[in-house]
């Protein structure tokens, strides 16, 4: 008889990168017929997301920095992807100072009042992809494509020392 059982898997699953399409077809109501002119195509994006951050000296002498950086996935710019700053004046010990948005380009720019040591989490929520149904539609037509969506993904910097 075998009255438990445990198994433990390690190493196996990895974050996985790709796109798909979904082919959506509905049926004529009350003749259960399917309606091929009426399918359309639903593409997604799946990546990883990044951050890069560096931190410099601000103008008084000893006090703060200008911390930036960039927010990449599947290294394309991320841009409106929350950027939250910690800092402390120990590596070990840091504590949110605040949070910025990244731009267009993925850039971000936080002005930290004290701090020695600094890392950024990122946090971006899943999006319109507008360029997927760019990139795939001569080899789907005639079929039209509708709701491209990007994955979201959080990601987190080193720690890193003011220059």
């Amino acid at each position: 008889k075998l009255y438990s059982a445990e198994l433990t898997i390690a190493g196996v699953f990895s974050q996985s990168a790709g796109a798909w399409v979904a082919f959506w077809t509905p049926y004529r109501p009350a003749l259960g017929q399917v309606n091929a002119a009426a399918t359309v195509a639903s593409p997604a994006a799946v990546s990883a997301g990044a951050i890069t951050v560096a931190a410099k000296k601000s103008g008084r002498v000893g006090v703060g920095a200008v911390v930036s950086g960039r927010v990449t996935q599947g290294g394309q710019a991320r841009a409106g992807a929350t950027v939250a700053i910690f800092g402390g004046t120990k590596a070990n010990r840091l504590k949110r100072l605040g949070s910025v948005r990244s731009s267009a380009s993925g850039a971000f720019t936080f002005r930290a009042k004290t701090g020695v040591f600094f890392r950024a989490n990122v946090s971006a929520a899943a999006g319109a992809a507008p360029a997927l149904c760019s990139a795939i539609g001569a080899s789907i037509a005639p079929v039209p494509c509708v709701n491209p969506t990007t994955n979201g993904f959080t990601a987190q910097s080193r720690v890193i020392r003011k220059r």
